[in-house]
């Protein structure tokens, strides 16, 4: 199994928008055979702050997310217009 966090931070102003796409993402994502869990949060802190915590069966089921065209539509079309920076992803391993 491999898990992880993702930290995703929007522009200022775009926090309801960057919501709207990962919603729709984790609808999809959810679907795809190899995911396992895909929760996405908002911290309380800071509302441009999004962590999504996400468990595949492999490695390849996670590379495989990475490279689906509903990724790509939210990450890579739509982050010049919705993220502040670049994501900030952590690898955890289970123990």
């Amino acid at each position: 199994m491999v898990s992880l966090i993702a930290k995703i931070t929007a522009l200022p102003g775009k926090e309801a928008q960057l919501v709207e796409a990962i919603t729709h993402l984790t609808k999809i994502t959810r679907e795809e055979a190899g995911c396992i869990t895909y929760i996405p949060h908002v911290s309380v802190e800071n509302a441009a702050e999004i962590i999504i915590f996400e468990q595949y069966v492999d490695q390849a089921a996670l590379d495989y997310h990475a490279e689906s065209p509903h990724f790509k539509a939210v990450f890579a079309e739509k982050s010049d217009e919705l993220l502040s920076k670049p994501i900030e992803v952590t690898m955890l391993k289970q123990f």
